[in-house]
């Protein structure tokens, strides 16, 4: 099947609104005087795609499709966990400080080293708390094969209704699992399945017609100061961003972007990118943290930022993306 380039077009912007963005907004405390958690479409976003992707790919046995997925998103990060572990133990080393307190590695235990393994990432280390996505992931994309099975006996618009019953229910409820684990999971499978399920084949009119409630919704309740939750996600947060993705989904039916150099260096690196953006944003805390004191206005800050993150994350990924490249062939070679 041939290759759709918008949509690693798509891919890329997305991964550079989570890193160059979202968490330099969040990360940084920056106040734009309007509630900053209307900007958090981004991982209902990114599954939406990797569904999408996947409508594009040959079909892959459960077996297959762990291994797979294990190689690709696993490996990567234990790599990443590796040398995430040896930058901060050397940062504990040399007494470097983080936001006012010195940085010590020496500080995790058991329990945060077990966590650390199950991609749940510690508070103990500087900006290590976006990696509950790989788990929820993981878990997401190897279901496929069997999610599969199930749409093959009922149409799409009928398991969508399902997926989407199954994360009310738990809301209804009021389930809490460990790590928000099972929330996730349901919450975000909707954005995946709709990713596979509806990418590129409903109309205009069609995506209209889906939307209209969804923002109906999240606009009564936006202007009665109602707030979502991203963790764990509500009802209103599925809601809200389900209405985003439809707008977005016009907008860029009308928009075709370029896959100029830039673009495609952050769809091929970009979950490279992800994984060291821990390091990343800290080499950027060290760098702006002078200067930025003397900056009053938070959107000159977010601007300066920006333009350091994407500078930094780009340029790292040179070697970092080679250096996974390379461990990961050496290790599967071994296999």
């Amino acid at each position: 099947m041939k290759r759709d380039i918008q949509l690693d077009c798509y891919r890329s912007l997305t991964m550079m609104y989570i890193v160059c963005v979202i968490h330099t907004s969040f990360w940084f405390y920056l106040d734009f005087h309007f509630d900053k958690s209307l900007m958090l479409f981004e991982m209902p976003v990114i599954f939406f795609i990797a569904g999408a992707s996947q409508s594009y790919k040959k079909e892959f046995h459960l077996k297959e499709t762990i291994i797979n997925r294990t190689k690709r998103v696993l490996l990567p990060y234990y790599i990443f966990l590796f040398f995430l572990i040896a930058w901060f133990y050397a940062c504990t080393l040399l007494n470097i400080n983080f936001e006012g307190k010195k940085i010590d590695l020496t500080q995790l235990t058991v329990t945060d080293i077990i966590k650390l393994l199950a991609t749940g990432g510690s508070e103990k280390i500087p900006y290590l708390g976006y990696t509950w996505f790989i788990s929820c992931y993981m878990i997401i994309s190897c279901s496929l094969p069997i999610q599969k099975t199930i749409m093959k006996k009922i149409s799409a618009t009928i398991y969508a209704a399902i997926c989407f019953l199954l994360f009310a229910i738990c809301c209804l409820f009021k389930i809490h699992s460990p790590e928000n684990i099972l929330e996730n999971i349901l919450c975000y499978n909707v954005f995946y399945i709709s990713g596979f399920l509806f990418y590129k084949r409903l109309n205009v009119k069609q995506i209209v017609s889906v939307a209209i409630l969804p923002v109906i919704i999240s606009a009564y309740l936006l202007l009665n100061g109602k707030m979502f939750q991203k963790f764990p996600p509500d009802m209103f947060f599925l809601l809200y961003n389900l209405g985003v993705i439809c707008i977005l989904a016009i907008i860029f039916h009308y928009i075709t972007i370029q896959y100029i150099y830039i673009v495609k260096v952050w769809n091929v690196r970009g979950y490279n990118i992800f994984l060291y953006q821990s390091i990343i944003l800290f080499i950027v805390y060290k760098m702006t943290e002078s200067l930025l004191g003397h900056i009053h206005n938070d959107f000159v800050k977010f601007i300066v930022l920006f333009a350091a993150t994407i500078t930094i994350a780009t340029v790292f990924s040179y070697v970092l993306f080679y250096i996974e490249k390379k461990i990961t062939a050496l290790l599967c070679e071994n296999k």
